[in-house]
This record gives C-alpha cells, structure tokens and sequence, in this order.
C-alpha cells in the first residue's frame, strides 16, 4: 500500500513520512523513499528537529547524494541535540557540513563554535576554486567560519577584516589558500 502512495504525487508525502518515521520501516519502501525525496528537504530538516526520524534513517539520510536532502538533515540533528550532537552520528554530521555551502543561520552557529570544523570547511571551500562562492552572498557563514577560528586561536583580528583579507587574497590567487596553516584546539 505504502509503495502506492509513493507512486502518487499527491500521496507520495505519506509514503515518506512512514518510511522516515517508522522505528524499523519496511527497507524496500525505505530505499524507495531515499531516491524520491527532492522536494522533501524542509520535511526531513522539521522533522528531524522535532526528532520524529530515529537515527537509523537520520544516518541513511545524511548519506543523501543531494546535498540539500543532506543538509537538512544534517540541520534537523543540530537543533535536535541543540548543538550537541550524537557521537553516534558525529562522523556522517561533519561530513555533510562539510558539504554545506549554503549561507543558512545555522551553518553559522556551528561553524562558530566549532574551530576544527570551520577549519576544515573553510579549507574545503577553498579547495573547491570557485571565487565567485566568496562574495557577499556568503559573507555572513564565512564570517562566522573566521571568527571561529580567531577566538578559538586568540588572535586579535577582527574577524570582518580577516574575512575579507581572505577574500582579497582568494580573489587575486585562486587555490592559493589550499595550504592555510592548521587550526589546533586548545580546551
């Protein structure tokens, strides 16, 4: 019954919200569901955050090939464990953040608390070679990628002048920042 819903477009929300939600779905219906999500992301972000998907699929969903399937995952765990977030998940979670290029509040809120990870996003970025990612569009997460890292160093660097030294130096030499210095936490 459940995979004929999947096959309707105005039941198709049913299906997913039985596979996602289920504690142990049926895995055919579950893997259906995985390859019919685009248009779902706000859904698997809510419902996650409302902790209404159980960790088996929260793990299948943050393997998501879509990156914004994905990430909303990804975001409905961050506000579910309220920033903390599951050593059982924690690997799967900084990968797809990793992933995240989307100027969205809360990439901001992890990458400013979180050093090492706005590190590593910040060096994946710039691995990426796409200048035009560093314009105003995205100021606002990569502002809170740097100042992650100022506070977490003690640098005295503001981090909008950081942010846009690192900008400037991006924009004149594309994929020369592949070798920023290291960020090690000290606790």
């Amino acid at each position: 019954m459940a995979l004929t819903c999947l096959e309707r477009p105005h039941l198709r929300w049913a299906a997913i919200t039985l596979a996602l939600t289920t504690p142990q779905p049926d895995e055919d219906l579950l893997a259906q569901v995985l390859t019919q999500l685009e248009g779902y992301s706000e859904y698997v972000r809510w419902g996650g955050a409302r902790r209404e998907i159980p960790e088996y699929q929260t793990r299948l969903v943050l393997h998501h090939p879509d990156t914004a399937i994905a990430c909303a995952a990804a975001e409905g765990v961050w506000h579910a464990s309220e920033g903390r977030i599951p050593d059982s998940l924690r690997d799967e979670w900084r990968q797809v953040v990793l992933r995240s290029g989307a100027d969205r509040h809360w990439l901001t809120e992890v990458l400013g608390a979180d050093p090492e990870l706005a590190y590593q996003w910040l060096q994946t970025r710039f691995a990426d070679e796409n200048p035009d990612f560093f314009g105003v569009t995205h100021e606002r997460v990569i502002q809170a990628a740097v100042s992650g890292l100022v506070r977490k160093r003690g640098e005295h660097y503001s981090s909008k002048s950081l942010t846009l030294t690192v900008t400037d130096l991006w924009r004149s030499s594309p994929g020369s920042l592949t070798a920023i210095p290291p960020c090690t936490a000290t606790s």
